[in-house]
């Protein structure tokens, strides 16, 4: 699943691997000159979500991408239709 940061100057795009711990049991590292750990409880009940990056997300602050649906084969097609068809009564 493809979320989208919201409170960024240019939206970066992530994908979620797994939920993480409620964000009032997180702790996040600030990066700056120094370093400063910060929890982040506007929704403390919530998971925050876990990206392939390694980087944690507080939930209320992403969108989740628009799937892009593909056009399926023509042996997809087959498929759906033999699986999904059923024979008339005799």
């Amino acid at each position: 699943l493809r979320v989208r940061s919201q409170n960024a100057d240019k939206p970066i795009t992530y994908e979620i691997s797994q939920l993480g711990e409620s964000a009032s049991t997180q702790n996040f590292e600030w990066k700056t000159n120094e370093k400063k750990i910060v929890t982040v409880e506007q929704y403390p009940s919530l998971p925050v979500l876990k990206m392939l990056s390694g980087s944690y997300l507080p939930m209320e602050l992403v969108d989740v991408e628009p799937v892009r649906v593909k056009k399926i084969t023509d042996e997809q097609r087959a498929l759906l239709c033999k699986y999904s068809s059923i024979a008339p009564p005799v």
